[in-house]
């Protein structure tokens, strides 16, 4: 995962490409915004990011993986729904 990561950040087309090769289909019109981020107006580099959260059913494989740079936790909720 932490290949498939590295190129994302270099190409986000290289997103769905992963997609296909891991098969699975991302139902991006399920995306709920999370959070946003806008950096301080006084810092060097100014970052205005989304967060966003997916609802994926029980059967879905789930990996998740710190990068020890953006990502340094991550927490899973399951509903039994």
């Amino acid at each position: 995962m932490n290949n498939w990561r590295d190129k994302i950040r270099q190409d986000a087309s290289q997103f769905m490409i992963m997609c296909k090769e891991i098969q699975v289909e991302p139902d991006v019109h399920s995306l709920f915004e999370w959070n946003q981020y806008l950096a301080a107006a006084v810092a060097k580099v100014r970052f205005d990011t989304i967060f966003y959260t997916a609802v994926l059913p029980n059967t879905y494989p789930c990996s998740i993986a710190d990068d020890d740079y953006e990502t340094v936790s991550a927490e899973v909720g399951l509903s039994n729904n």
